[in-house]
């Protein structure tokens, strides 16, 4: 393109008709249809230039946008395995607790088992107690009614002794 507009120049200053490469003698016409020529092939290159610059440009923003997305990608891909890491690691607590939580349940449950049966026992053991109990406080209960009797009838006695003295 660059030749082809020194060619331009070149012919349009010469006052002889002469070819640029040539050097043979051109008349008017050819000359001018030449320097038509060169300049619509010039004008299409131009175009041509500024639509295939155009290209370039969008081909380099879709290559940072592509460099950009795959950056991120790469990113999210080391995200997601650490996050694959802590949610295996999660799991495996969760698992663990479930285990625990399990464990104390039975537990729980065996020790309430042995608490009514202490409870049962200590029940039975109350009962029984107050079984062996209940004739000893008869006794008690016996032996006040009888002295509480035996005090009555002493009373009396001194209160007839007494009268008969007279």
């Amino acid at each position: 393109m660059q030749i082809d507009q020194k060619r331009v120049t070149q012919l349009s200053t010469e006052k002889e008709n002469h070819c640029p490469l040539c050097l043979q003698s051109l008349n008017d016409e050819y000359k001018s249809a030449m320097l038509q020529r060169i300049q619509t092939e010039n004008a299409e290159r131009q175009t041509t230039i500024k639509r295939l610059q155009g290209e370039i440009d969008k081909l380099q923003r879709t290559k940072l946008a592509a460099n950009e997305t795959f950056t991120n990608m790469q990113t999210l891909t080391s995200r997601l395995e650490d996050l694959k890491l802590t949610m295996s690691s999660e799991e495996k607590n969760l698992v663990d607790l479930l285990t625990e939580q399990n464990q104390k349940q039975n537990a729980d449950r065996e020790l309430q088992t042995q608490l009514d049966a202490v409870q049962f026992e200590i029940g039975s053991s109350t009962f029984s107690i107050w079984r062996q109990r209940a004739p000893s406080v008869k006794s008690i209960q016996q032996y006040y009614a009888t002295e509480s009797d035996l005090r009555t009838k002493e009373n009396r006695k001194e209160t007839f002794s007494g009268a008969w003295t007279w």
